[in-house]
């Protein structure tokens, strides 16, 4: 399995004007690596999709498609739990699966602006395909909200896939600065 993630992010990107109305657009980067998602309501149902494409400069791809729903609460806190499908392709391997997991946004109140945020989503061998056993996502950022719809972030971010016969690797792992619009 292949990904071309220039045609990915386009395919993505008209299902989800067809679909979804994006509500939310986070773009975050670093030296090896950059980091798009959109993220919307589906109709009036309550749950929200989210898709996701990651590419690392050393042959390293991720997208990943998924739902959530998220409780908001006052002063721009939120949480969101659900699940997400992955699909990646790194140098000498590839596989997808299925990732449950969650994200949160925390407003620091005695700090206006500023605020916490993070997600992890685990899948295990039995919802892991490929020859893939086991895939962990996790990532922490400090945010500050520079403008009603804008924030602004600096993060970390480890995701690291594990293989049936036994060896590790890492699909992305570092700080990354980053840029979210909510609209």
């Amino acid at each position: 399995m292949r990904f071309f993630l220039p045609k990915a992010f386009f395919i993505l990107a008209v299902f989800a004007c067809f679909n979804v109305q994006a509500s939310s657009l986070d773009v975050n980067l670093r030296n090896e690596a950059i980091r798009l998602a959109l993220r919307g309501p589906i109709n009036q149902s309550g749950l929200n999709l989210s898709i996701s494409g990651l590419h690392h400069e050393d042959d390293r791809d991720l997208i990943t498609v998924g739902v959530s729903v998220i409780e908001e609460f006052a002063n721009e806190s939120f949480v969101g739990i659900g699940g997400h499908l992955y699909g990646f392709d790194a140098k000498n391997t590839d596989g997808m699966g299925v990732a449950l997991g969650g994200f949160f946004r925390y407003a620091l109140p005695a700090f206006p602006g500023l605020g916490l945020g993070g997600q992890l989503y685990y899948g295990p061998d039995v919802v892991s395909f490929n020859d893939v056993k086991q895939y962990f996502e996790t990532a922490f950022r400090l945010e500050y909200q520079l403008l009603s719809q804008a924030n602004v972030y600096v993060g970390y971010r480890y995701i690291k896939i594990k293989m049936d016969s036994g060896r590790k690797g890492r699909i992305d792992d570092g700080v990354h600065l980053g840029l979210r619009l909510d609209y």
